[in-house]
């Protein structure tokens, strides 16, 4: 019975050693943009925007808004669906005008940064609701 007790109570702290930290999870809300001038002095600036994204468990990821481009407007027509990685990083649109895109970001806390593919930085920033 201490074996069975033992050997439960192994599976059950590799378990959890194991779980997937899932704080990405939920609704994320467009608060800020930074689009830089070129010369290094852009800023992030709040926005009113509705644009959300949805992260699910499985690595699905949809917006209520076109993620091809820096748009900050919800967009039903134009929505975005694709597929997120934690582990590297990003998120692969299958199809923005024809073509497969793939934009890199960050989570740290609350934020999201999503980096666009410009000359110069341009980022959109999402607070998780």
């Amino acid at each position: 019975m201490k074996k069975l007790l033992f050997l439960f109570l192994v599976a059950v702290a590799l378990g959890a050693c194991n779980g997937e930290d899932d704080s990405h999870v939920g609704t994320w809300e467009l608060k800020e943009v930074l689009l830089d001038p070129g010369d290094g002095s852009g800023t992030f600036q709040a926005v009113t925007s509705e644009k959300t994204l949805d992260l699910s468990a499985d690595g699905n990821i949809s917006s209520n808004g076109n993620l091809c481009f820096m748009g900050t407007d919800p967009d039903a027509a134009n929505a975005s669906t694709g597929m997120y990685s934690i582990e590297a990083n990003t998120i692969t649109l299958p199809d923005c005008n024809g073509a497969e895109r793939t934009l890199t970001f960050e989570i740290n806390d609350t934020e999201m940064i999503i980096d666009f593919p410009c000359v110069e930085p341009c980022q959109q920033k999402y607070r998780k609701q």
